[in-house]
């Protein structure tokens, strides 16, 4: 998946934000691990996210990523509905997590179940109202 985008890829209307949306959520995730393994782990890290988007109602376009010299990852999903993305740090056992959620979107949950597949000893979850109009 490194690297990779395949653009101007269609969006399916009929998954499309309401055109009367007018609230978005913005999510920031922290998440601290004992075990730095899984924020080295590019292909597991970026199927958990992808799992965790369809979990949560999201359908998932695209992915690209790049890894550091260090093992860090920072990786990017392209949603229908918008993104989600994340940057590892795992010198200092942490991953960041960003979610930009409209329309369907269950953000709560793909955090939820992200945070139930990836176990970090802690959490923490900003939510941000984003006024469309």
């Amino acid at each position: 998946m490194a690297g990779t985008m395949t653009p101007h890829v269609p969006i399916r209307t009929d998954l499309s934000a309401p055109a009367d949306i007018t609230v978005m959520y913005s999510f920031a995730m922290d998440a601290w691990f004992d075990d730095a393994a899984v924020l080295t782990d590019e292909p597991l890290l970026t199927s958990l996210m992808h799992e965790s988007c369809e979990a949560g109602g999201a359908v998932v376009l695209d992915c690209t990523s790049a890894i550091g010299p260090d093992g860090a990852i920072t990786a990017a999903l392209l949603l229908s509905q918008s993104h989600f993305s994340v940057r590892t740090w795992p010198a200092s056992k942490v991953a960041n997590f960003d979610l930009l959620t409209c329309g369907r979107l269950d953000g709560d949950h793909i955090l939820e179940h992200l945070e139930a597949k990836i176990r970090p000893v802690r959490c923490s979850v900003v939510r941000t109202v984003r006024r469309v109009r």
